[in-house]
């Protein structure tokens, strides 16, 4: 992703630290194939979702609302 910072790898290295450091991702923009979280929490669903299926409520009663006036008229 571009945040490598080889003299940091270096100085760390010469100190005797042996490194493992993924320099390259080629996958950076794919879903990820692993959740480490607790059974519990990922089985909820997303925060997002429920967001969403709010503001199709407030969108459907916005437009019912818009028809009922213009049948009104």
């Amino acid at each position: 992703a571009g945040y490598v910072d080889g003299d940091a790898i270096e100085r760390v290295e010469e100190s005797g630290i042996e490194l493992f450091v993924s320099v390259h991702r080629e996958d950076a923009h794919s879903e990820r194939n692993y959740d480490y979280r607790p059974k519990k929490q990922s089985e909820r669903p997303i925060k997002k979702v429920k967001v969403k299926g709010e503001w199709t409520l407030v969108c459907l009663s916005y437009n019912l609302k818009r028809l009922h006036r213009l049948k009104a008229s």
